[in-house]
């Protein structure tokens, strides 16, 4: 029976400690950025968890920043949870042979710390190589005619007559900046049948705050481009219309992981729901999670079977992470966003090599949550073990 609360871990954690701490013989390291001038770090809760579940296997888990790494000795002053106690402790350690990262890199400071540590360190095991840029991936994706039925015509921004050449064909379009994530820098820019001469522009700034809708001149469009791209690089993405009747938009998330043996398989699907006003439906904008049946049962208009949509969606899921790997180097997880439109056609939003788990907990489907944060912990020592016999 799957463990449904955060005190059943603990309980479990300490009695496979009483049966003798000798189990615990390999290290994996997961790789994190820790928020300066705060108390706890991100997701800390999570890696809590993998802490545990990793006991549970005889797999010790800590987590290190690459800042906290000293290259001329090879040891990083990791954290380590420490489940009796319910506390975080420091520790120097040679740097662990088997590699999990989850650095989210949103700038180049960032970029480059991560860059260093992956470089220094090539030699070792990693359950998950660095993908590129959005734009660079659709293009990946595309070269695969079976991908095509379900991407968005994408372009890469130069001018404001992209924009214009692609609303051509399309009613409304989002601009996205290459590199983003979370939502941030994002613009949905449509026509307006009230006011012909113009186009309404929704979305939010690069802290993810929701910007004051507003109607743009097309003749204005350039100048109002130039001030929001700046120097970064962005698409102009088809926008597929996923406005609920009480105006928020939706999308579904999916997660793709390995299991213990090393193959792709679905963990969950979520439908996500965002804020009032809000261009994204991330929950990090004020977006929530639904049940993802319930939201496209209230949605599809031509009754298609839910249970078709749900398998075409994993089928293609798995596929693109298979073909993504194959292009990128080893991976065990992805995060999939999907639109899908009123005729249950899905098309595929964006890629996440780097997801979030709190999604399914917040829908309150434990199980999916559990799976979603013991699975990578489960593939680290099935790679640890083939990688021992080998």
């Amino acid at each position: 029976m799957l463990p449904h609360t955060y005190s059943w871990f603990i309980a479990y954690a300490q009695a496979v400690l009483k049966r003798g701490r000798g189990m615990l013989q390999s290290w994996l390291g997961v790789l994190v950025f820790l928020q300066k001038g705060k108390r706890k770090m991100e997701e800390h809760h999570i890696y809590e968890k993998m802490t545990i579940a990793g006991q549970q296997l005889g797999l010790n888990v800590c987590l290190i920043n690459p800042a906290d790494v000293n290259y001329r000795t090879d040891k990083a002053n990791a954290l380590i949870y420490l489940p009796s106690s319910q506390k975080w402790t420091r520790k120097w350690i040679d740097i662990p042979r088997f590699i999990f990262d989850r650095c989210r890199s949103f700038n180049k400071n960032k970029y480059g710390i991560v860059r260093k540590f992956r470089t220094k360190y090539r030699h070792l095991t990693y359950l998950n190589s660095p993908l590129r840029n959005k734009w660079i991936i659709y293009n990946v994706l595309h070269e695969k005619p079976e991908f095509r039925s379900f991407l968005p015509t994408t372009i890469l921004f130069n001018r404001a007559r992209d924009i214009k050449h692609m609303m051509n064909r399309s009613r409304m379009v989002y601009v996205k900046p290459v590199n983003g994530t979370g939502g941030r820098g994002i613009l949905r820019i449509e026509h307006h049948q009230k006011h012909p001469a113009y186009l309404f522009v929704e979305g939010r700034d690069r802290s993810r705050r929701i910007i004051k809708p507003q109607y743009v001149k097309f003749e204005r469009l350039g100048r109002y481009m130039y001030t929001w791209v700046k120097q970064e690089r962005f698409i102009v993405q088809q926008g597929i219309d996923v406005k609920l009747p009480n105006g928020r938009v939706h999308d579904v998330r999916m997660l793709v992981q390995k299991n213990e043996v090393g193959l792709w398989s679905l963990t969950g699907m979520v439908g996500r729901v965002g804020a009032r006003q809000s261009v994204t439906s991330n929950l990090h904008g004020g977006g929530q999670a639904v049940p993802m049946r319930t939201l496209l049962e209230r949605w599809i208009e031509n009754r298609q079977p839910i249970h078709e949509i749900e398998y075409q969606l994993e089928r293609s899921g798995i596929q693109i992470a298979k073909y993504v790997e194959e292009k990128y180097g080893s991976l065990c997880e992805l995060a999939l966003d999907w639109a899908i439109d009123k005729n249950g056609r899905y098309w595929l939003l964006e890629v996440n090599p780097k997801p979030s788990r709190e999604v399914f907990q917040n829908v309150g489907d434990e199980a999916v949550y559990y799976r979603a944060i013991t699975k990578p912990i489960k593939y680290a020592k099935w790679i640890m073990t083939n990688h021992n016999h080998n």
